[in-house]
């Protein structure tokens, strides 16, 4: 087992460059989809926090996890 996760590779086999997230997503194309569920981690955001995820400007790896910037509005 790694003792970090690593950073994911889109289709033309290039690092991810951490942005359009959301936008991926939404079109089925997300480059974490293989080991994290980003969908299901956007509606418990919402759920709990009782918003509406607009838009992921920018994802970044970290220590050993990812940090993401999330937008929101309220509902």
């Amino acid at each position: 087992m790694s003792f970090r996760d690593e950073w994911p590779r889109i289709l033309s086999n290039n690092e991810y460059d951490g942005k359009q997230l959301f936008e991926l997503i939404q079109n089925n194309n997300s480059p974490f989809q293989e080991v994290w569920d980003v969908r299901l981690l956007i509606q418990e955001i919402e759920h709990h926090l009782k918003t509406k995820v607009t838009d992921i400007p920018f994802i970044y790896k970290g220590s050993n996890n990812y940090v993401s910037q999330i937008d929101c509005s309220m509902k």
